[in-house]
C-alpha cells in the first residue's frame, strides 16, 4: 500500500489560472455535469458558459497515497477527478476505517460537505498519480447562482447519486460476501487488450473493507478465482481473464445508465 501523506492547507489555496484557462476548459468538457448542460442549452452556449467558469478552476496534482481530503479538516473546495483513482474512506462507530467508494476519472467530490450538506465527513486518498480541477465553495455557488441549466444539470447528477446509493443499500448489500468481492474487483479494473487489468490491486484488507466483509472471506474468494483462470498474475497487474463471468454471477450493476456515479455519495 501507498505511504499515505497529507496535503499541506498552503497547497490548498487555489490561484489563478488565466495562463491554464485554455486546457482547463478542456477538461471541463470531458465532465457528465457540464455535459448534461451541453444538452439543456446547445454546445455553443454551453462552450461560452465554460469559458467564463474556467478562470474559477484551478488544476492540483497529487502523488499516491496523498490525502486529498481530510475528515478532521474542515475543507470548502469541490474536486473533480480528471486522472487517477482515489478511495472513500470512513470510520465506522468502532473507529476502524471502512472504504465507502473508488472514485474514478470524470467524477466530483467534496461538493457534499463544501455545501454545508454534512458534518463531519469522510477521507479522499489518491490511490494514483491523480489530476484534479479545484473550485472554491463561494465560486462553484456563483456558477450555480449564474446558470440556471447548469444548477438543474447539478440536481440531475444529485438524483442520479441517490439511484445509486438505493441501489448500494438494495443491491450490492444484499448479494453474498463473496459476489461482493467480485463487484469490487470489477470496480478496480480498467480495460485491456486482454481483458480487465487491476495495475494497484488493494490489499485483502483493502478489499474486504470496499466489499463490507471479513479478510478471511477476501482471501478465499481470490483464491477460488486464481484457481478458475478468471484471475490471472501477470508481471504488472492482475488480469481478470474471465470477467463475464463475474458479471453472470455478481450482479454487479442495475441498469445501463446507473453505471457511472457521476457524484461521491458522502463526501
Amino acid at each position: 500500500m501507498h505511504q499515505v501523506t497529507a496535503i499541506p492547507n498552503t497547497e490548498l489555496r487555489l490561484k489563478p489560472a488565466s495562463r491554464r484557462d485554455a486546457e482547463i476548459l478542456n477538461k471541463l468538457k470531458a465532465f457528465s455535469l457540464f455535459q448534461i448542460l451541453a444538452e439543456q442549452v446547445g454546445k455553443h452556449t454551453s462552450d461560452e458558459q465554460l469559458q467564463c467558469w474556467a478562470p474559477k478552476f484551478s488544476l492540483r496534482k497529487c502523488k499516491a497515497g496523498t490525502v486529498i481530503v481530510d475528515s478532521n479538516t474542515p475543507h470548502e473546495c469541490i474536486y473533480l477527478l480528471h486522472t487517477g483513482k482515489a478511495w472513500m474512506q470512513a470510520m465506522d462507530h468502532s473507529g476502524k476505517s471502512v472504504s465507502l467508494q473508488t472514485l474514478k476519472p470524470g467524477q466530483m467530490f467534496g461538493d457534499w460537505a463544501a455545501l454545508g450538506a454534512l458534518g463531519k465527513t469522510g477521507s479522499v486518498i489518491a490511490q494514483d498519480n491523480c489530476v484534479m480541477l479545484m473550485a472554491s465553495k463561494r465560486d462553484f455557488m456563483e456558477i450555480l447562482a449564474q446558470s440556471p441549466a447548469c444548477a438543474f444539470a447539478y440536481m440531475q447528477a444529485l438524483a442520479l447519486q441517490l439511484q445509486n446509493l438505493t441501489y448500494l443499500v438494495s443491491g450490492f448489500l444484499s448479494i453474498r460476501a463473496p459476489l461482493r468481492v467480485q463487484a469490487v474487483l470489477l470496480e478496480q479494473a480498467t480495460p485491456g487488450s486482454e481483458g480487465l487489468l487491476i495495475h494497484d490491486m488493494p490489499t485483502h484488507s483493502m478489499l474486504a473493507s470496499m466489499a463490507h466483509t471479513q479478510r478471511e472471506v477476501v482471501a478465499r474468494e481470490m483464491s477460488s478465482l486464481y484457481k478458475q483462470g478468471v484471475l490471472v498474475k501477470t508481471s504488472d497487474a492482475v488480469l481478470i481473464l474471465k470477467p463475464e463471468l463475474l458479471y453472470s454471477n455478481s450482479l454487479l450493476h442495475p441498469e445501463p445508465h446507473l453505471r457511472s456515479v457521476t457524484l461521491s455519495p458522502t463526501i
